[in-house]
């Protein structure tokens, strides 16, 4: 599974990163401050989760680049972060068909929660398998 992790602070990106490598070990991490770099790396990798930080101080910026993730591939799984329930986010999570939602502070326990319930199955090397979207660690 590749997830790709997209915050605004870079203090808040290594904790992110951390818990994520904590609670899917198995997973290809990619960790990004930078809207830009983040798109960059979608292009040229197939992203099969993006956990994107909602706290942006332009509110446009994490929903531009949740469109442009999904326009590279339909299938990816969009989880937002956010600290505070936002209703923008909210209403343009549901409506673009986002996986998930984690209100911050979050434990790993709820992004196991959420990585076990993914909306689109992750293929496996080899072949598609639905049972992928549960980690054996996790389950």
């Amino acid at each position: 599974m590749r997830i790709m992790a997209v915050t605004y602070a870079g203090d808040s990106l290594e904790g992110l990163e951390y818990k994520i490598a904590e609670t899917a070990p198995e997973a290809e991490l990619a960790g990004f401050w930078r809207q830009k770099d983040a798109l960059a790396y979608a292009k040229a990798n197939l992203v099969d989760v993006a956990l994107v930080d909602s706290d942006w101080p332009e509110m446009d910026g994490c929903l531009i680049l949740a469109k442009e993730l999904r326009e590279l591939n339909p299938r990816v799984n969009i989880i937002f972060l956010a600290a505070m329930t936002d209703k923008a986010v909210l209403t343009f999570a549901f409506r673009n068909h986002a996986s998930g939602y984690l209100r911050k502070p979050f434990n790993r326990e709820e992004l196991a929660l959420e990585l076990r319930n993914l909306r689109y199955a992750v293929p496996r090397k080899g072949g598609m398998d639905a049972d992928n979207r549960i980690c054996p660690r996790l389950a």
